[in-house]
């Protein structure tokens, strides 16, 4: 006797689903929505808004346009730093506990103020050692754009810097790419 459960019926039904991403700019508020099924993303809808100095109503706007209960959001500017690091090997879970105490070296905010997270790009360099990634974000900036956000009733799903959404959205794409694996490539935001 074969057992479905509603996740499973809900998996052989719905075999889309949509994302959307809005950026608050420096000058506009740039939004785009994509419908993911399968292995393919395909742009469903895009638009740029005026930046607005009640924001609040922007975003309300763009849930109402874009018919969306989530978005994907990021951060940029003088409030992210990103830097990479070496640190003696170890665990994803060793490293959690080890940003808490060695962040400082690599970032200019204070600890208390910052979210901060590392993530392992190489754990096998010379000398037991790995290669770091560590992003930080003020925490003042992060709380007031999620309460933007929370106040204008839209769920945040995924927080991100743009420079590292900029870089993955490149390696996602493009990494396998035999015209661009043996070249430099710039990337401009």
């Amino acid at each position: 006797m074969v057992k479905f459960s509603l996740e499973n019926l809900k998996s052989k039904f719905i075999k889309e689903k949509y994302i959307c991403g809005i950026d608050i700019g420096s000058s506009s508020v740039k939004t785009v929505k994509v419908k993911i099924a399968k292995d393919i993303l395909e742009l469903e809808n895009c638009a740029c808004y005026p930046l607005d100095p009640n924001l609040i109503d922007t975003i309300k706007k763009i849930k109402a346009e874009f018919s969306i209960e989530s978005a994907v959001i990021s951060f940029s500017g003088t409030s992210t730093v990103v830097r990479y690091a070496q640190f003696p090997k170890m665990t994803r879970e060793e490293l959690a506990q080890a940003l808490r105490f060695e962040a400082q070296k690599y970032i200019p905010f204070t600890l208390s103020d910052t979210y901060v997270d590392g993530y392992i790009l190489k754990d096998d360099l010379p000398g037991n050692k790995m290669s770091i990634l560590i992003a930080a974000v003020k925490k003042e900036l992060v709380n007031q754009r999620l309460k933007m956000f929370e106040d204008a009733q839209l769920k945040v799903e995924i927080a991100d810097l743009d420079s590292l959404a900029c870089a993955n959205s490149f390696l996602l794409n493009y990494s396998d790419d035999p015209l661009v694996s043996q070249k430099a490539v710039a990337l401009l935001n």
